[in-house]
């Protein structure tokens, strides 16, 4: 797996799981 991940993108991938799953409910 990717472990160096730049912050940044963990981050706006974190919020677009997050979004996803609030836009699904």
């Amino acid at each position: 797996p990717h472990d160096r991940v730049p912050l940044k993108e963990m981050k706006a991938d974190w919020h677009s799981c997050l979004d996803n799953k609030v836009g699904f409910k």
